[in-house]
Formats: structure tokens, sequence, C-alpha cells
């Protein structure tokens, strides 16, 4: 779900969460969804980020989440904020297990 999201100068970036910025760092808020063109709301998710070959989970992040799909939507700030956390992680809360699976 979580991208590596460095927000310097883009304009906005789609990808599979989507990061929202301007040139001038203003933040655009999402109404309507890229993809579904449904409604967001303000939400907390849960934000996958990698730590090299590590995969780790980032809890109630604000986000914008669409109501219809699902998608969710980060400003610049939160995007930042997580780049952060990425350079510098903190000692975990938890560690849960995670399958892996081969695509056949």
């Amino acid at each position: 779900m979580f991208l590596s999201c460095t927000v310097k100068s883009v304009e906005f970036c789609l990808n599979r969460n989507h990061v929202l910025s301007s040139a001038k760092g203003l933040i655009k808020m999402v109404t309507r969804c890229y993809l579904c063109g449904g409604k967001t709301v303000r939400s907390l998710v849960t934000a996958e980020n990698w730590w090299g070959d590590k995969l780790a989970l980032v809890e109630n992040v604000p986000a914008w989440v669409c109501e219809e799909c699902g998608e969710a939507y980060f400003d610049a700030e939160t995007c930042r904020q997580l780049d952060r956390l990425r350079e510098t992680p903190p000692p975990a809360q938890r560690t849960v297990e995670v399958p892996v699976y081969a695509f056949s």
C-alpha cells in the first residue's frame, strides 16, 4: 500500500497510494477518488513501508480514503513524516508474521 514518497517538487504523484502536494508546498485536499470517483473521507490507516528488504507497518497514519474502493491518499507532510521514519526507524511496538506466496 505505502510507497517511498519523496515529495520535494512533485505536482502530485499518482501511485498505489497518492501523494498530494504542489510545487509551492500547498496541500490539495482530495474530495473525490482519482480511480473510481468516490467520495473521500479523512481516516487513519495502516501504511506499508519498506526498510531495505524488510516490510514495516506504520499504524494510525492520517489519509484521505475513498469510501467506494478504499484507495488512500497521503498529504505531503504525512509523506515527509513517513520518510523520516524510514530514515531513522523507531523501536517496533510489536511484530507480526506475514506469509509470502508465489503467484503462479
